[in-house]
């Protein structure tokens, strides 16, 4: 056959050369895309749209083959092939190396997860230059959900492939294999609780993985502030091995075969700035007129918190902000415990929210009463919250518990609940409020206000204001020194947005 007529039958330039060697180029093609994913996803699965400069390197990163990390995450602008590489690529080649792999893709939805599972299939199923380097693989369990390949030397309980969706769980099974492919959608990031059942779905699959073999992948575009990326880079970011591209690098488009100047404007434009630096650059930027942007992170440890209390006081208050209902899309009851140095610097000293009933939020209201001894308690002058007090001080009395004064806090007609709010800005620009990274609820929701529903925890620490007294330190006459915590270095870096 002439050269033209090998390469309509998908037969590569490494083939070639080995034809014209005299060696069977099957048996080299075949050993090479077990090795080199690069090889395998553009000469054998026939992915041909690739930019190498790009897609050579993310493959070196996330196939095992080349790259042994126990964990990894890749965060990949939108559109820039990382579930045709990354999950339908890894897939086949873990399969071909191991028939006795055992895989889970997992995606915010199911119908997804099931679709990539298709594209798997197909190159099983119908591509022909696939099948005749690896021959057949289909077995007898071949359905929309999972697969068992025919070449099993072991008789295993879980298929070769299952899928799932964080609408859809998977139990009662280990994988040498977890891939999550777009957990985090716009679907699952417009509330606290949305956002921590894709944490959990996470958490979840960590039982699913085998705890001697086990690989997990997790493949994203940042989204907001807040979601499983940045949970995971804050957290457990030093478990992971980490792969971060942006659309535009160093003034070059990274995928110039897909997208243009042109392109990436019209993205800009017709998404917005902020959704198209997540999505595109991987760079989560400030909400337009958010309560607590970037460069105020200003974080504290309990060393901090003990070095202060060596030499000063706090005056300490708490206030309570109830909900009504108690199901998971009302509104959630928040407990914030303040204390204000001899500055008059808040210290955030503990966060509680949740959708609790009238009992568990009086035993969360007790047990922050014995944990903190605050000097003032507020709760909001309502009827609601009159009842909540009854019940409060009678658990207090009951159990002979430390008392403090409790305040009702009015509730002003003339000032609406975003200019409370609001009234925390200066506080927080002057980098006068200090809290820990696990006080989560309140920097989730301060990043982003005002694009949250979550906005119970900011309600309850606005309302310290009318508490809150700067505390008298007999050990010196002076203003005494400041609450001096952990504050982020923000790297201020120009993206390309003149793109």
């Amino acid at each position: 056959l002439a050269s033209a007529d090998l390469a309509k039958q998908g037969v590569g330039n490494f083939s070639l050369q080995k034809i014209a060697q005299g060696l069977a180029p099957e048996a080299d093609d075949a050993e090479k895309g077990r090795s080199d994913l690069y090889f395998l996803c553009t000469e054998i699965l026939g992915y041909k749209d690739v930019w190498p400069e790009l897609h050579q390197d993310y493959c070196k990163f996330i196939s095992p083959y080349s790259n042994p990390a126990r964990k990894k995450l890749d965060l990949m602008p939108r559109e820039h092939f990382k579930t045709t590489l990354g999950t339908v690529g890894v897939a086949v080649q873990e399969i071909i190396n191991d028939p006795n792999t055992t895989i889970l893709i997992v995606n915010a939805i199911w119908e997804n997860a099931r679709k990539m599972l298709d594209e798997i299939k197909f190159h099983f199923e119908k591509n022909e230059r696939f099948k005749a380097v690896y021959g057949d693989w289909v077995g007898n369990k071949w359905s929309e959900n999972e697969i068992v390949v025919n070449r099993r030397t072991r008789a295993i309980q879980t298929p070769t492939i299952s899928t799932a969706g964080s609408d859809k769980a998977t139990t009662s099974q280990h994988f040498k294999r977890i891939i999550h492919d777009d957990l985090v959608c716009r679907q699952n990031i417009s509330t606290m609780a949305q956002i921590e059942k894709v944490i959990k779905v996470y958490k979840d699959s960590l039982d699913l993985l085998d705890k001697v073999v086990g690989r997990l992948i997790v493949h994203g575009t940042r989204w907001s502030f807040y979601e499983l990326y940045g949970w995971l880079l804050k957290h457990h970011g030093k478990d992971f091995a980490v792969y971060t591209r942006r659309a535009v690098e160093k003034g070059k488009i990274i995928f110039p075969n897909r997208f243009t100047k042109e392109t990436l404007r019209e993205l800009k434009r017709q998404k917005g700035v902020y959704e198209f630096s997540a999505q595109y650059f991987n760079y989560v930027m400030d909400v337009k007129g958010s309560l607590v942007k970037q460069a105020d992170v200003n974080y504290y440890t309990d060393d901090d918190l003990r070095e202060y209390l060596k030499r000063n006081p706090l005056f300490i208050t708490m206030v309570f902000d109830g909900a009504v209902e108690v199901n998971d899309e009302a509104c959630e009851t928040a407990i914030t415990v303040v204390g204000t140095t001899i500055r008059d610097e808040w210290v955030l000293l503990d966060e509680r929210v949740g959708h609790w009933d009238p009992v568990e939020a009086v035993g969360m209201m007790v047990n922050a009463i014995e944990t903190w001894r605050p000097r003032k308690f507020g709760m909001q002058k309502t009827m609601f919250e009159k009842l909540y007090r009854v019940a409060l001080e009678r658990e207090l009395s009951q159990k002979k518990v430390y008392a403090p004064e409790i305040i009702e806090l009015s509730v002003n007609p003339q000032v609406s609940k975003h200019m409370q709010i609001m009234s925390l800005r200066p506080r927080i620009e002057r980098r006068a409020l200090y809290w820990k990274p696990e006080h989560e609820r309140f920097e989730v929701a301060g990043r982003q206000y005002p694009n949250t529903t979550s906005k119970d925890v900011l309600d309850s620490l606005s309302r310290h204001t009318e508490l809150a007294e700067v505390p008298y330190s007999p050990s010196s006459s002076s203003p005494g020194s400041r609450f001096m915590g952990q504050s982020l270095t923000v790297e201020k870096e120009r993206l390309p947005w003149n793109i």
